[in-house]
């Protein structure tokens, strides 16, 4: 089966949670280090305000996350 990319809004916190793990763990295994941190993508303008970011997800155990 090929893989296809999607742009998807309100996915299921479980769904979040596991390609969260997914990730986290691969990294974990190739770089040999337990010290990860969220990441979020902002857009800036010339003077360096933050002018767009999609919202954050929160990282599990956070009062934030499902």
């Amino acid at each position: 089966m090929a893989h296809r990319l999607q742009a998807e809004h309100d996915l299921p916190s479980a769904e979040i949670n596991a390609i969260e793990q997914r990730l986290n763990s691969d990294n974990r295994l190739l770089t040999g280090r337990d010290d990860d941190r969220g990441l979020v993508f902002t857009l800036r303008d010339k003077t360096g305000c933050a002018v767009a970011s999609p919202p954050a997800i929160p990282r599990r155990g956070s009062p934030n996350s499902n």
